[in-house]
């Protein structure tokens, strides 16, 4: 779609709105989802439709879910060209998902999310994880890094971990801010999210989200002093963090997932975590 047809369209800024419209790019990304005939795509934001018009022929169906209402006429006219298309006006972090996907499906996720709600849209998908396979999304660039982040890294956090919680992922590619229509003020990149099968975490995933957060609260500082305020001045959090195997001078990117875990289940961390 050329840049003139796309003006024609008044895109709304509140709903960061910024079309991608690169084809180099969008073949790219058509490539990385290695889509087939037995997929179901679940589209989020399709726009003006470039990404879906070259989607939609590949898969088995298409679900795209658009909250801007003035892109409808538009939007509609794509159907006549594919039958497998469906789309749903509504917001996506207000769509029920297990009523417009079915789980035994083999449903993937291919996405340009608006930036300012990249974090609910992702916690919402992995909140539904078990209808897909991947999750495939376009996001800001700061964003990607720190979702793939390695331990230790300065990208490492609370958003790292509470995704790896739920799911493996990949850095793909970056994405010019020249690719888009607007332009963003910021680079992009086009990530993998990979759900997880066997959830080992669930049954204690709000302590550890509790601990990583209390954990996150003060990132330069040793994780021996962030969370010695969880417990009375007679214990010693030293010893109990020596004794889970995790040096007490470490600061909190420098514990992987399973080191959370491992203090989350720890009794005496457990417990102060309940209280608090």
């Amino acid at each position: 779609m050329s840049t003139n047809k796309i003006k024609t369209f008044k895109l709304k800024k509140k709903l960061g709105q910024h079309l991608l419209t690169d084809v180099n790019v969008l073949d790219h990304i058509i490539k990385a989802t290695n889509i087939n005939k037995d997929i179901t795509v679940l589209e989020i934001g399709p726009g003006t439709g470039e990404l879906t018009i070259k989607l939609a022929p590949l898969c088995k169906n298409i679900i795209s879910v658009e909250i801007d209402n003035s892109l409808k006429n538009h939007l509609e006219k794509l159907k006549t060209d594919f039958p497998n298309l469906n789309i749903i006006y509504n917001d996506i972090l207000k769509t029920k998902l297990s009523d417009i996907l079915q789980a035994d499906e083999q449903n993937i996720v291919v996405a340009n999310i608006p930036y300012y709600i990249t974090s609910p849209i992702i916690m919402k998908l992995l909140e539904n994880k078990n209808l897909f396979r991947s999750i495939f999304l376009t996001v800001q660039k700061e964003v990607a890094k720190r979702v793939t982040a390695k331990k230790g890294s300065k990208d490492f956090g609370i958003l790292t971990l509470a995704v790896e919680i739920e799911a493996d992922t990949e850095y793909i590619f970056d994405i010019s801010k020249n690719s888009f229509q607007p332009p963003p003020e910021v680079e992009s990149a086009f990530i993998r999210i990979i759900p997880k099968n066997k959830d080992k975490y669930e049954s204690n995933k709000q302590l550890m989200l509790k601990l990583i957060k209390k954990s996150f609260s003060q990132r330069r500082k040793k994780i021996s002093n962030t969370l010695k305020a969880l417990f009375e001045k007679n214990q010693n959090i030293k010893i109990l963090l020596s004794d889970s195997g995790i040096d007490p001078d470490m600061r909190p990117e420098d514990l992987s997932l399973e080191d959370y875990f491992n203090l989350a289940t720890s009794e005496p961390l457990r417990q102060a975590l309940l209280k608090e």
